[in-house]
């Protein structure tokens, strides 16, 4: 598969998770939190954040 098919199928994909739930980012990891019916559920940054 070649590069720009990956980063399509790539969007694609985020774009789907983004109407389902929220993703967590952090260097190491991606947490997928589920989010109920009708909740704006607010994502905290990982526990090593400093601001």
């Amino acid at each position: 598969m070649k590069i720009n098919q990956i980063s399509i199928s790539l969007k694609s994909a985020q774009a789907n998770l983004d109407r389902f739930c929220d993703v967590a980012t952090s260097d190491r990891e991606v947490t997928i939190i589920e989010r109920p019916a009708g909740a704006n559920v607010r994502l905290l940054p990982p526990m090593s954040y400093q601001p």
